[in-house]
C-alpha cells in the first residue's frame, strides 16, 4: 500500500487508477482517505453486507470450515451462492467469473 498527499494525487490522478495497489491519501500527514480498484471495492462491499447479515456470515463461515475439512457434501451451485450473498455479494462472484 502507498501513501501520497493530497496534493500529489491530485498531480498524479491516472496513476491512481492502479487496480491492485491501495492508495491512502494524506492531509498534512494524517490519513484522510483510501483509493482502491473496483475489485477491491467490490469485496469490501460485499464483505460489509455480509457483515450486517448474522445469519448469513454464520452460513458462510460454517461452509469455509466444512471446505477446509474437505467435506464437500454441502456444496452449493452459483445460483444458490448468489441467493446467499444478496446483491453486492453477487457483483463480487461476477467479478471472479472469467471473460
Amino acid at each position: 500500500m502507498r501513501t501520497m498527499s493530497l496534493s500529489e494525487a491530485r498531480e498524479h490522478m491516472t496513476d491512481l487508477a492502479d487496480p491492485i495497489e491501495k492508495t491512502v491519501l494524506t492531509r498534512k500527514g494524517t490519513p484522510v482517505a483510501v483509493v482502491l480498484g473496483i475489485d477491491a471495492y467490490r469485496s469490501y462491499q460485499a464483505l460489509t453486507e455480509l457483515a450486517r447479515d448474522p445469519q448469513r456470515y454464520s452460513q458462510v463461515m460454517a461452509a469455509h470450515i466444512r471446505v477446509q475439512q474437505d467435506d464437500l457434501s454441502a456444496t452449493k451451485d452459483l445460483a444458490e451462492l448468489e441467493e446467499l450473498l444478496g446483491a453486492a455479494g453477487k457483483e463480487s462472484l461476477d467479478a471472479l467469473q472469467p471473460g
